[in-house]
């Protein structure tokens, strides 16, 4: 029983809820607060709104909590006794007046409705309802800006949702810097016996694949019941260094110092990841950020149930402070938006295709849906192609939008931009933070405007783009036999990326929406130059999609030539995928992103 009840300690991060204990003096008065409702598709998803005293504005923090079934008061029907730590840390931000909104998670309290079966949950399901709430808060003008504080599995979520809605701030609390499988292997490392521990990594190896293990032993049931296993699957999916990367906005990190689910180590890898965030490592804190010393997990389990110990004053301030710098980013990003704007309306000639969908039936179908219903539109009204690098190309001319003239990284930017969007000033606000993820505004738009495609964090079309994520999920292994690249490039290890051979391509498990990534052949002459001058590994892109509602999925491609027989070259154009690459012998396969999965 000892080791069964440190297994459950160690790895509560997966199967309990983590929280903050109370802030000290946190109880006021003249505060108010009131209840709030967000419609999803499972049913209600209930929170509160906690104000300061006074009339407003104030800015606004959404705190999300960690793992399990936990109200809006940071309660757990899984722990016993209640501590009110999530209340107890928006009465404290309050008083430094901050507002908040705290919420009830799927299935609990007020959101009991939108309950969804453990083998239906995925971690996406808790970024998109994060993400649904900070658009409720952006659109309430009482509130200055949004930042997202976010403890534990809540700072995986909420650094997602920041970058999916841009929110101005982001704190992460006690957050992993690691995929979830590799933080829990640390974790059962120093709490399972030796056999154990070779049976729960061979689960893990095979979840990390995205494999199931439909039969786990009996003695990790627990941890790795079938039910639960494509939850993992999906949370191994995020990798907080990654994620974090691509946030422009202003970042906390803040850390105790005796937590044992939670290392520094994490905390450092979070930092390195956004060096100009600000880190708070904090002495004598555990995983709730209550002053608890040393390693003991049964003195650290019964801190989850006491209200007595303190929740940081250093951690709340913190909070506090990054508000404050969220306030002055938000000025500054709808600032270069500004200027954007006026320089791309005053270069470009309007294209109708621009509001076909905000405002029709289509604004409410999945991503990967609308994406489909822009490629055909917007390729409609492309009327040539037009190299970015050339003058007057959209990267030599520093444009956003192309007028019309597209090469392929322009044409996927386009519509993968606008089908996200809901009006134009959106869809510039997806292009800085995605053409530009991580980069500060001021230092892509210029005072004129001009956006600066010089910075380093603009990604070109290799495999930079398919594995920051920030177009979807990376789905090559689904739609055919990837194989590893045993080659590789100057850029990118051999052995380091896999590839679905065009002959290996099984086209039916595509969809509609699908981003396809063209990989250079290494056996062709020019290809290969490509990959040993510059180190690419991608040389072209297109969208899948259909003419009509009855048509073929073909390709959707800005060719720059012609490719005889099938079309005439100089625009956007579609082509059977299978065909396209038995007659372009440049390409030797694809990788194919997914956008708008839950995963």
């Amino acid at each position: 029983m000892r080791i069964l009840c440190t297994v459950v300690v160690f790895v509560a991060l997966l199967i309990t809820q983590f929280v903050l204990a109370p802030f000290a003096g946190a109880q006021q008065t003249g505060n108010q607060s009131f209840d709030v409702s967000l419609e999803v598709a499972e049913g209600e998803l209930a929170g509160a709104i906690l104000l300061p005293k006074g009339s407003g504005p104030w800015p606004v923090v959404l705190i999300l909590a960690g793992s399990g079934p936990t109200d809006r008061d940071g309660n757990s029907s899984i722990v016993p006794g209640k501590n009110n730590s999530l209340k107890q840390l928006a009465e404290g931000l309050a008083q430094q007046g901050v507002a908040s909104l705290r919420t009830d998670k799927r299935g609990v309290g007020g959101s009991a409705s939108a309950v969804v079966s453990e083998s239906d949950m995925r971690i996406g399901l808790f970024v998109n309802d994060a993400s649904q709430w900070i658009k409720l808060l952006q659109s309430d003008d009482r509130f200055t800006s949004v930042t997202v504080a976010g403890h534990s599995q809540g700072s995986q979520v909420g650094m997602n949702a920041v970058w999916l809605s841009g929110a101005d701030g982001f704190v992460s609390l006690a957050g992993p810097g690691r995929p979830i499988l590799d933080v829990l292997r640390e974790q059962l490392s120093k709490s399972l016996s030796i056999r154990a521990r070779v049976k729960a990594n061979a689960i893990m190896e095979e979840l990390d694949a995205g494999r199931l293990v439909p039969e786990p032993p009996i003695e990790l049931t627990i941890l790795f019941r079938p039910s639960v296993q494509e939850f993992l699957i999906s949370w191994q999916r995020l990798d907080p260094v990654k994620d974090l990367a691509r946030l422009s906005c202003p970042v906390a990190i803040v850390q105790g110092l005796t937590d044992l689910q939670v290392t520094q180590h994490d905390a450092l890898l979070l930092h390195d990841a956004k060096p100009a965030s600000t880190l708070l490592l904090l002495p004598g804190l555990n995983h709730l950020f209550k002053p608890v010393e040393g390693d003991n997990p049964m003195v650290h389990q019964m801190s989850l149930a006491n209200p007595e110990l303190m929740f940081s004053p250093e951690a709340v301030a913190a909070v506090v402070a990054l508000t404050a710098e969220a306030d002055v980013f938000h000025k500054i990003w709808n600032a270069a938006l500004d200027r954007a704007l006026n320089y791309n309306e005053n270069r470009w000639y309007g294209i109708p295709s621009e509001n076909f969908i905000w405002g029709t039936k289509h604004d409410q179908d999945p991503l990967g849906h609308r994406l489909a219903a822009w490629i055909v539109n917007v390729a409609d009204e492309s009327k040539s192609y037009k190299f970015g690098l050339a003058e007057g190309g959209y990267v030599t001319d520093g444009m956003l939008t192309s007028g019309g003239q597209d090469d392929c990284v322009s044409f996927m930017y386009r519509t993968t931009e606008l089908a996200r969007a809901t009006d134009m000033r959106t869809s510039f606000s997806w292009a800085l933070r995605t053409r530009f993820a991580g980069a500060h505004p001021d230092s892509v738009v210029g005072a004129d405007g001009r956006v600066n495609y010089d910075r380093p964090e603009h990604l070109d079309y290799s495999l930079d783009m398919i594995r920051s994520g920030i177009w979807g999920r990376d789905d090559t292994a689904e739609v055919g036999l990837a194989v590893v690249d045993s080659l590789g490039t100057s850029r990118y290890p051999a052995g380091s990326f896999a590839w679905v051979a065009a002959e290996d391509l099984d086209t039916s498990k595509l969809q509609a929406g699908d981003v396809v990534w063209f990989v250079l052949n290494p056996d062709d002459k020019k290809a290969r130059g490509l990959r040993d001058e510059y180190g690419l590994v991608i040389g072209h892109l297109g969208l899948m999609s259909r003419s009509g509602q009855d048509d073929p999925l073909q390709v959707f491609h800005a060719a720059s030539k012609d490719l005889p027989g099938e079309y005439e070259g100089g625009r956007v154009v579609a082509v059977d995928l299978s065909t396209y690459l038995r007659r372009v012998e440049r390409y030797a396969g694809v990788m194919v992103t997914r956008l708008g999965e839950t995963r």
